[in-house]
């Protein structure tokens, strides 16, 4: 799939997980839980459309605009898909960038390093970290 993969260690209201992600250029975010033992092989995926949820074999389509996140499943997406079509910021120096953006109602920061790849997002309204690990554009 082409886009952009990444590991993401992500803290949430005071709980910690860790998922691999996707973020296709056709414009589909997949998540996938690696952590905690309890969550592992939670799927979300979310294509600007629909939004699925499986796990051990069930498969759940909720109402994304009914759910808490919506705008962080939003955020991730449009993020991620702008920087596998080669949407990178400049980066500010050699230390890179920091990208201060609201969506909807939610103010983010969004770390960049010197190549302009994610290092770190912060949603402080939603008491949520996400820092990006083995980023890599696939093919």
């Amino acid at each position: 799939m082409e886009g952009i993969t990444f590991d993401a260690e992500i803290t949430y209201q005071g709980s910690s997980y860790t998922c691999r992600a996707n973020a296709g250029l056709g414009g589909i975010f997949s998540l996938e839980f690696l952590k905690p033992a309890n969550l592992e092989g939670l799927k979300l995926r979310f294509d600007g459309t629909d939004f699925v949820v499986e796990f051990m074999g069930l498969t759940y389509q909720p109402n994304l605009e009914q759910t808490a996140f919506a705008d962080t499943v939003r955020m991730l997406k449009n993020i991620m898909a702008s920087l596998a079509a080669g949407n990178r910021s400049e980066p500010q120096g050699t230390d890179g960038a920091i990208i201060e953006d609201k969506l909807g109602t939610t103010d983010y920061k969004f770390y960049l390093d010197a190549a302009g790849m994610p290092l770190r997002l912060e949603v402080p309204s939603a008491d949520l970290t996400v820092d990006f690990l083995n980023v890599t554009l696939a093919s």
